[in-house]
């Protein structure tokens, strides 16, 4: 599950909208709400891009995408 506090922190950090995120991916904003709310899961390779994208460590992509199924 992701870590919806967690995402939101680290895109106000990083000045990231889900406008642009939404766009990089080709999809509607409504389609990543519901991925960052939990409704639909976010692909690996997106976990991946996103990584980049917001300059996550690996500690905190795992926080924030891997938690519930890292435990």
């Amino acid at each position: 599950m992701t870590d919806t506090v967690a995402l939101e922190k680290v895109m106000i950090r990083s000045n990231i909208s889900v406008s642009f995120i939404s766009g990089t991916f080709g999809i509607k904003n409504e389609a990543f709400l519901l991925k960052r709310s939990n409704v639909c899961e976010f692909l690996a390779s997106e976990i991946v891009y996103m990584k980049q994208m917001l300059n996550l460590t690996n500690t905190e992509r795992d926080k924030i995408f891997l938690n519930e199924k890292l435990n």
